[in-house]
């Protein structure tokens, strides 16, 4: 028996609080729904037996996230194909853009919070991408200056 399995996901924000939940909800064809925390999730598996509807995508964790000065994530990967990670402001201006060749199956990236004329980049929340031949992935950071 086949399962079809759709995967969407919530993100819910309360930046009075700078705190952000993320959740992966998952609508199962029978109509159940199911609810993760992203920070449980560490890799997501279907058997020969699932028929996934929707592409996956799921968002990036960076350590720590607000950030003063540094932040970092590990970007996992299976071929030694190029990583491009770019991070755009709110307003859609690219601040920060990096390629890299992976030399092991996990890549760390770290970000000094330094934009592309290499001045400190404005306090503020930025979306980063990171493109690979394998996937995209999406992620929210907060930039904090003290």
């Amino acid at each position: 028996m086949k399962v079809k399995i759709i995967i969407g996901i919530l993100m819910l924000a309360s930046f009075a609080f700078c705190y952000a939940e993320e959740q992966m909800i998952v609508y199962m064809k029978d109509g159940q729904k199911k609810e993760y925390k992203l920070t449980d999730i560490r890799k997501l598996t279907f058997d020969k037996t699932s028929d996934v509807e929707s592409n996956i995508v799921i968002p990036l964790i960076f350590k720590p996230n607000p950030f003063e000065s540094l932040t970092s994530i590990d970007i996992e990967t299976t071929s030694q194909n190029e990583i491009e990670i770019n991070i755009y402001r709110l307003n859609g201006v690219l601040a920060y853009t990096q390629k890299v060749i992976p030399t092991n199956t996990i890549t760390t990236f770290t970000w000094n919070g330094i934009d592309l004329s290499s001045n400190k980049a404005e306090e503020g929340i930025y979306n980063v991408e990171v493109t690979s031949q394998e996937k995209k992935q999406f992620a929210k950071i907060i930039l904090i200056r003290k």
